[in-house]
């Protein structure tokens, strides 16, 4: 049986004849896709003349709007990696000077340096002219002088009437036979003249004029230590760290304490931990404390910093930094001296130089070889709040207690005369 055609329909030859009242036929449901009927296409019409549609120019504003962040964030990006690339040219970029740039700007941190037996300039040493010959220093102890003529002296013989017209001879220079150098690690961006600090005036009154304005029994100093459990070589055990105060490096305050208040200077000591239990909030628990001891002290002119500074060795053990003390070896110092370059809120930092310097002269000249050269820094160290404050690294990991304590004994000492204001 053969099988019935396909319907009209399907031939596309096949005449179509619709009735006038039929409605537009619906395609079955299972049709097939090329089957259905075509949409319509719209026919394409000018576009008139005249100004810009209005949809033009609202998709110019939204692109606008999309660049003007993207241009923004490019112009943040470049300042910052131009800043950036000033400041690594300006610290001479050696893999340690932009640890210690990194860990000075970041958390004000502790200087990290190589075994030394003296001060040598490194690549961020600036020579700084030595002191002129007249330059006043705390004279050296009595029982210290050299059992030679003076220079000056006139000899002890007239010369011959056959000469005694002439002219004399020019005397030898007075002074030392050599300038006292005066150098300082730089790791800023700043020039300082030395000679030119030294010679200001001193930004913090001697002691006399001090009690007339405070009274006899205002604290004038403050001392504490930001990295309160810095320890020295009997805690190598433990990473140079111990809580125990009779061990680290607030023992050492003890002595410079100690030392003011027999010259009649009262000094608070503060014994509190600052490192503990978070070491990068040091410094703002130290801040803290300061400006709680301010508010109640007005009267504190001098804030010392003590710290106990850390010499790694290549072979992992500790450096020592010692000199020759009345044949004993004592643990070198070192003045650190914050600035402002980092961005901290510290006009003042050339005040702290300048006591810097005029307590490195004297303590030169009393005790040769006790301090090491002057660092000058990019961050503030908490030295913004007193003219006379600074930090003092009081020996090395490498030394021991004792030789830590010896070396204060002796800057204790000319310290004392700075704030008692000896000429």
């Amino acid at each position: 049986m053969n099988a019935p055609g396909p319907p009209d329909l399907l031939r596309p030859d096949a005449p179509k004849t619709v009735p006038a009242d039929a409605k537009d036929p619906q395609p079955p449901e299972n049709a097939a896709p090329d089957l259905l009927p075509a949409p319509a296409v719209p026919i394409d019409t000018p576009e008139p003349e005249g100004p810009a549609p209005k949809r033009l120019v609202i998709a110019a504003l939204a692109r606008i709007r999309t660049a003007v962040p993207v241009l923004l964030a490019g112009f943040a990006a470049a300042v910052f990696t131009g800043t950036a690339i000033l400041l690594i040219l300006r610290l001479s970029p050696t893999p340690e000077n932009l640890t210690r740039a990194m860990l000075s700007t970041a958390t004000g941190g502790h200087p990290v340096r190589l075994a030394e037996n003296a001060d040598p300039p490194g690549p961020l040493t600036a020579a700084i002219p030595p002191l002129a010959p007249d330059r006043p220093t705390v004279p050296t102890p009595p029982g210290d002088l050299p059992e030679t003529t003076p220079p000056g002296d006139p000899p002890e013989t007239a010369p011959p009437d056959d000469i005694a017209d002439e002219a004399p001879a020019p005397p030898p220079a007075e002074g030392p036979e050599e300038p006292l150098p005066i150098t300082l690690t730089n790791e800023t961006g700043y020039l300082p003249d030395t000679d030119a600090l030294l010679a200001r005036e001193r930004a913090v009154p001697p002691l006399e004029d001090l009690r007339t304005a405070f009274g006899s029994d205002a604290p004038l100093v403050l001392i504490l230590h930001t990295h309160t459990t810095e320890g020295y070589l009997s805690a190598a055990g433990t990473d140079y760290r111990t809580s125990d105060p009779a061990e680290s490096v607030v023992a050492v305050g003890n002595v410079l304490a100690e030392r003011l208040r027999e010259a009649g200077i009262p000094a608070i000591h503060l014994t509190a931990v600052f490192d503990e239990p978070d070491f990068n909030l040091a410094y703002y628990n130290a801040a803290r404390a300061i400006r709680a001891t301010l508010a109640e002290h007005p009267s504190i002119r001098y804030i010392f910093d003590l710290h106990r500074d850390s010499i790694p060795l290549a072979d992992g053990s500790a450096g020592a930094v010692l000199a020759e003390v009345g044949g004993e070896p004592a643990g070198r110092l070192m003045f650190v001296v914050g600035t402002d370059a980092a961005g901290a809120d510290h006009p003042g930092w050339q005040d702290n130089l300048a006591l810097a310097l005029r307590l490195q002269c004297a303590a030169e000249t009393a005790y040769p070889g006790l301090m090491r050269d002057i660092n000058l820094r990019a961050a503030s160290f908490n030295e913004q709040y007193a003219p006379g404050a600074l930090l003092i690294e009081a020996a090395s990991t490498g030394c021991t207690l004792d030789e830590a304590r010896r070396g204060m004994e002796c800057l204790a000492e000319v310290i004392v005369g700075e704030i008692v204001g000896r000429k």
